[in-house]
């Protein structure tokens, strides 16, 4: 997922290296290639653009000697690049919400392997993010308000759970009320006076419900961890040499694990 091929500008600016830059979104590429045309004519013959959707069988042109660099691969993409056995790669993993049946891909994990919910791989997803005590404040007063529409719409109105989308930071400065007029249409059946007093009476619920969730929450890296050993476990199973790290402070990204592999295993 190369995109508009910043990151091969960045690293063959100033040596004779080549890079091939794949994604499968044209536009992005388009991009990049104009880009380089007009501002950096000079690595116009050393880095190439292909529109290409990327799974294990389609980085077979690749020179054994390239490394494959995936910096944030989403979802199956960093699968699909570990699972080319490739000699030198560098990957850092994200958007594991979107993987199905792209894990649990060693031999290990096939013997007892750990299945997750689409909950679970979210979470992992988002996990080891940083916030400041203003942020965990409003992520706080977000959650009470959503997670009490969330308990209204079920509770009086027997209606299934569904997303409520994005809202204004401004929504969650007033009353309760406002906010479940605004996002839940099916309330203005009822009075603005009872459903406040539906937020107030459920207050100590809810803060359990968020206190649970900030438990669970502690889980996220573990997952992330699992599935990313699990590549690392699958390459040395392939005769790689591959290792595991966190390449840099978290504050940058919290998707910050890298898996390296360099060469054969002696």
């Amino acid at each position: 997922g190369s995109g508009a091929g910043h990151l091969s500008q960045a690293l063959v600016s100033d040596n004779n290296k080549s890079s091939l830059c794949i994604d499968m979104n044209e536009e992005y590429q388009k991009i990049g290639t104009s880009k380089i045309n007009r501002w950096l004519p000079h690595l116009k013959d050393r880095i190439k653009f292909k529109q290409l959707e990327i799974n294990s069988d389609s980085l077979n042109e690749l020179k054994e000697e390239s490394m494959i660099l995936g910096l944030h691969s989403c979802g199956p993409l960093s699968t699909h690049l570990i699972k080319t056995c490739h000699e030198h790669t560098l990957n850092f993993g994200c958007c594991y919400h979107k993987l199905k049946d792209e894990y649990n891909i060693s031999k290990l994990s096939k013997e007892n392997p750990i299945q997750f919910s689409s909950h679970a791989l979210t979470m992992a997803a988002k996990g080891y993010k940083s916030y400041s005590e203003d942020d965990q404040k409003r992520k706080y007063k977000v959650k009470m308000y959503r997670y009490t529409l969330h308990y209204l719409g079920l509770e009086k109105l027997k209606l299934p759970f569904t997303t409520l989308g994005n809202a204004k930071k401004s929504d969650y400065d007033g009353a309760f009320s406002d906010y479940a007029f605004k996002y839940l249409p099916e309330v203005n059946s009822i009075s603005k006076e009872d459903l406040d007093n539906y937020y107030q009476k459920n207050i100590e619920k809810i803060n359990k419900v968020i206190k649970a969730g900030s438990l669970r929450a502690q889980l996220a890296r573990l997952i992330e961890i699992y599935i990313n050993l699990d590549r690392v476990i699958y390459l040395r199973e392939n005769n790689i040499d591959a290792n595991m790290f966190e390449l840099f402070n978290g504050e940058i990204s919290p998707r910050n694990i890298a898996i390296f592999s360099n060469g054969k295993i002696n």
